[in-house]
């Protein structure tokens, strides 16, 4: 497992349930995630695994390198 934060930060949109599986992959991988989803409780579980969760899809992407999108829809 690699130090957090040692592989730089990414950008998460949708931490239902594929996006927070993807949260719990990159954190492992020692990603610094931040993460943005609509609904309070997909946000509060993601805060919970350690990712930096935001009220806005600009706040979550401000300085990200990498953005993956988890969206039940275009």
């Amino acid at each position: 497992m690699s130090e957090l934060g040692t592989r730089g930060r990414i950008g998460v949109l949708g931490l239902g349930l594929m996006g927070e599986m993807f949260v719990r992959h990159l954190l492992a991988e020692g990603w610094v995630v931040s993460g943005y989803d609509p609904e309070a409780t997909a946000r509060d579980a993601v805060a919970e695994l350690g990712g930096d969760v935001f009220d806005s899809v600009g706040e979550a992407l401000a300085g990200v390198e990498l953005v993956l999108l988890s969206l039940p829809t275009s």
